[in-house]
C-alpha cells in the first residue's frame, strides 16, 4: 500500500541496482535503466524524497517488472495512484506474459486476469474466468442503504416502485440512502452465492 522510497538515491540507479542483483546479462544496464525510467515518465535523476507516493510506487513496480521474474506477485498496485499512472501499469499488466498473481479491491483490474478469486472473510466464494464473474455481478437496480448509529443495513431494489415495499426494521435511523447499484456493491450483489 504504502510504496518504499529509496530517499537519497536516483531513480535510474535504484534501477541499475535491481537489475544487477538479478544478474541481468545486459552489459547496457545503466542505459537500459534510465530509458525504463523515461519509458515510464520517471525522472531519471529523481531520488526518492523528491518523487510522490504515486511515482515512487510506480518505480518499484518498474524494479519488479524489469526484472521479468517467472512469478510477479503484486499487492493492490494501482492503490493511490493517478489515472495517468495507472494506465503506464496497467499496459505493462496487460502485456506481461509469465505467471502473475495479483491482490486488488479494483474491479476495472479484473479484466486483465484469467482465473479470480474472490475471498470473503478468508474464504474463497468465487472461482471462475471474468466472463463468469461478470455474469454475477449486476449494476441495474439500487440500494437502500439504513444507518442507525454505527449500524448499517443495505437492501437491494431493483426499481424505484419496490421503494413502497421495503420495510425498515429499525425505527431509529439516522439517514436513509437510496442510489443506483455499482460494481463496488459486489459483496451485496453475490451475497446469495456465498451461502
Amino acid at each position: 500500500q504504502y510504496p518504499v522510497s529509496y530517499q537519497y538515491h536516483r531513480s535510474a540507479y535504484v534501477l541499475y541496482t535491481a537489475l544487477k542483483l538479478a544478474g541481468h546479462p545486459s552489459k547496457k544496464i545503466k542505459e537500459i535503466a534510465e530509458e525504463l525510467c523515461r519509458k515510464n515518465n520517471i525522472d531519471p535523476q529523481s531520488t526518492g524524497e523528491t518523487l510522490s507516493p504515486g511515482k515512487s510506487k510506480l518505480l518499484l513496480f518498474t524494479m519488479a517488472v524489469a526484472k521479468d521474474p517467472e512469478l510477479l506477485v503484486l499487492d493492490e498496485p494501482t492503490a493511490m495512484i493517478d489515472a495517468a499512472t495507472k494506465k503506464v501499469i496497467w499496459d505493462t499488466i496487460a502485456n506481461y506474459s509469465k505467471t502473475m498473481i495479483m491482490v486488488t479491491h479494483s474491479i476495472e483490474e479484473l479484466r486483465f486476469v484469467d482465473r479470480i478469486f474472490f475471498l470473503v472473510k478468508g474464504r474463497v466464494v468465487f472461482e471462475g474466468s471474468f466472463n463468469d464473474f461478470s455474469k454475477l455481478v449486476r449494476t441495474e437496480g439500487y440500494v437502500v442503504e439504513v444507518k442507525s448509529g454505527k449500524t448499517a443495513k443495505k437492501i437491494e431494489i431493483k426499481s424505484l416502485s419496490e421503494l413502497s415495499n421495503v420495510i425498515l426494521s429499525s425505527e431509529g435511523a439516522d439517514e436513509i440512502t437510496v442510489r443506483r447499484i455499482t460494481p463496488e456493491d459486489i459483496a451485496l450483489l453475490m451475497e446469495r452465492e456465498w451461502k
